[in-house]
C-alpha cells in the first residue's frame, strides 16, 4: 500500500457519481488574510486528500488516523474506520475536511498518515514537503 495522491484545499466535496470535487488547491504556501489587530490562533478550513493504491499482498486496514501538526505541536486529529473494502477496490481515497483547523500563526504546516489494522500500523507516510503558512495584512 502506498499514497498516490495528496493534495491540500480549501475545501472537498463529494459528488454524485464517486466524483470528489477539491476547490482551491494550495501548492506549497498557504497564505492567510488577516487584520494587523488579529488574535491568534485563526480557525481555517482545511481539506486533505489523500489516494491510497492497495497492492495484492497488502493487508487491508480497517481505520486511519491523520494527523497535522504546525512547527511539530500538534493541532489535531482526525480518523475513523474504514468501511470493509470489496476485493475489486485498488484504489482507496480519503476525502477529509477540518471544519476549523486553529492555525496558531506563521509557520510550517506538516501532515501525517497512518493506515491502521486495529491497533497495527500498517502504514505511516508524510508528504515529502511542510507546507509554509504565511499571515498577510489585509484590511480591517
Amino acid at each position: 500500500m502506498r499514497v498516490i495522491d495528496f493534495i491540500v484545499a480549501d475545501d472537498i466535496r463529494r459528488e454524485i457519481g464517486h466524483k470528489v470535487s477539491l476547490m482551491g488547491i494550495y501548492n506549497d504556501t498557504i497564505r492567510i488574510a488577516a487584520p494587523p489587530n488579529a488574535s491568534f490562533p485563526i480557525g481555517m478550513r482545511l481539506g486533505l486528500y489523500f489516494r491510497l493504491l492497495l497492492e495484492e499482498q497488502d493487508t487491508i486496514p480497517d481505520n486511519f488516523l491523520v494527523k497535522v501538526f504546525h512547527n511539530d505541536t500538534e493541532l489535531g486529529e482526525f480518523g475513523g474506520r474504514i468501511p470493509p473494502v470489496k476485493d475489486e477496490v485498488k484504489v482507496m481515497v480519503f476525502p477529509i475536511v477540518a471544519e476549523q483547523l486553529p492555525i496558531p500563526g506563521e509557520g510550517k504546516l506538516s501532515i501525517q498518515l497512518q493506515m491502521l489494522r486495529g491497533k497495527e500500523s500498517l502504514l505511516v507516510a508524510e508528504p515529502p514537503f511542510a507546507i509554509d503558512v504565511k499571515v498577510e495584512s489585509s484590511k480591517a
